[in-house]
């Protein structure tokens, strides 16, 4: 709130010093009331502007914070006592109630005084004749004037054609506008500015309507003078004021030309450009700097589709894998397994009651259960073998570990197969390692019984398994 007062306090400063070195002592009554208007609106609206500005860094690591001590220390001294804000916003409160009775005061004398005294209608005006001496003064299309000097015609036409000028013009609605404004920000002196030269350059305009009429200068100038007084009106309307003769006896004979006009408010828009920049709000976005190609950021997606692929899908069934391998298996037919990935991979206890189900490939139809697998032809090679309920309980591999994990795959579980092993690392998508050179999942299966093997993870991507087939058997590294 305060940033935003200062901001808006600025603003208006600003604005109030062009009019005052620029405008006030042109005869532009008409713009320069439009002008104060308008400084009023920007002064409140700027503020509360807002750009969005988007800023590329780099992932380098970020400035060492405070310590903490510290860091509470500096917030300790900034915020200051703990009872400051409640002392201002007391003393705030306190002007407000002490301004809103002064407005309610002013407002309901005019109202008392429009229906205690005899009221004349002079369309679209209404005479209100006071008993007591003032001067005349205008709220909206209530013209207040002395009874007496009335009914007597002291009063001039040109006094009677001014106050109508401020009624035609509707002076009031500005006067109650910065009224109610000075209610709210009774702290702000420049609200009181603004208020002084918006009803100095009501008098301008009411005078500008009065010579209009034919009224000679001189003539209306002596009238000023000489009816003019220092007697009190309400706050609340327009009247002639004696304080401001001079400097409106000055205006009168001023004439502005088209070059001036244009000098004076040709600054204008560069100056509205300028407080929408200084005095707005900035909002900046950072957004790290993606230093990798547009290829390697395609081969990341393929990847994560690929291994999105091959996560399980749960159900609620018991524990079991269904793999379906598309691809030919090997140089030598291959029964279904129902167990080949018993060593690969333990599900977590929070599954054990859920179902795992996964597929892999094959570029033929898939095998029945029971069925005896079919063979490529010339090939003796079989193009489909399904795998059902592959129970998933028997070696761990910790999926969080970020070097090589080896994998003891030795001895083989009963009823097991060192084919029924590769053909659920198939079935996972294992990448298949034989002396140093990487071969297919059909090639694995069909050295399965020839060679052994030992499972790792992958270095660069600890999800996928790699599974090192040899012929002579390696000293493994057992898991605890």
């Amino acid at each position: 709130m305060f940033e935003y007062l200062l901001r808006s306090s600025s603003c208006l400063a600003v604005l109030l010093l062009f009019y005052a070195l620029f405008l006030e002592r042109e005869s532009l009554h008409r713009f320069k009331r439009l002008y104060l208007l308008l400084a009023l609106v920007a002064s409140f609206g700027i503020p509360l502007v807002s750009f969005t500005q988007y800023v590329v860094v780099s992932t380098n690591p970020a400035p060492p914070l405070l310590d903490a001590p510290v860091l509470q220390a500096q917030i300790r001294s900034e915020t200051g006592p703990a009872y400051l804000p409640t002392l201002v916003w007391i003393t705030y409160g306190t002007g407000v109630l002490v301004f809103t009775a002064l407005f309610f005061k002013n407002l309901g004398q005019v109202l008392f005084n429009i229906s205690r005294n005899t009221t004349l209608k002079k369309p679209p005006f209404t005479l209100v004749l006071l008993e007591n001496t003032l001067l005349p003064y205008t709220f909206f299309n209530y013209i207040f004037l002395n009874k007496r000097q009335f009914k007597s015609q002291q009063i001039p036409r040109e006094v009677l054609w001014h106050e109508e000028t401020h009624a035609r013009q509707k002076h009031s609605l500005d006067i109650l506008l910065l009224e109610i404004l000075q209610v709210i920000f009774w702290f702000n002196p420049l609200i009181y500015l603004l208020k002084h030269y918006v009803k100095l350059n009501h008098e301008f305009l009411a005078d500008e309507g009065v010579l209009r009429q034919g009224i000679a200068i001189q003539a209306y100038q002596n009238t000023l003078v000489t009816f003019s007084s220092q007697a009190a009106h309400p706050r609340l309307t327009n009247a002639i004021n004696y304080s401001l003769i001079k400097k409106r006896l000055i205006i009168m004979k001023k004439r502005t030309t088209k070059r001036d006009i244009w000098l004076r408010t040709a600054p204008l828009l560069p100056l509205f450009a300028f407080l929408l920049l200084g005095f707005s709000n900035r909002t900046t976005v950072l957004q790290e700097k993606n230093e990798r190609s547009p290829r390697e950021q395609e081969v990341l997606r393929q990847k994560a589709i690929v291994q999105q692929k091959k996560e399980p899908l749960i159900s609620g069934e018991k524990d079991t894998v269904l793999t379906e391998i598309q691809q030919p298996l090997g140089h030598k037919a291959v029964q279904p397994a129902k167990t080949a990935a018993s060593q690969v991979l333990r599900k977590p206890p929070s599954l054990s009651k859920n179902t795992i189900q996964r597929k892999a490939a094959v570029q033929s139809a898939p095998l029945k259960m029971g069925e005896p697998a079919r063979s490529l032809p010339n090939s003796g090679l079989p193009t489909k073998i399904q795998v059902d309920r592959i129970a998933m309980s028997d070696v761990v591999v910790d999926r969080t570990a970020k070097k090589a994990v080896d994998v003891d795959v030795s001895p083989m579980p009963d009823g097991k197969t060192a084919t029924d092993h590769i053909v659920g690392l198939v079935a996972l998508g294992a990448i298949f390692d034989h002396n140093g050179k990487e071969i297919s999942g059909e090639e694995a299966i069909s050295l399965a019984e020839v060679t052994d093997f030992v499972v790792k993870r992958d270095d660069g991507n600890p999800q996928r398994l790699v599974v090192y087939l040899s012929e002579h058997r390696p000293k493994i590294r057992r898991t605890r």
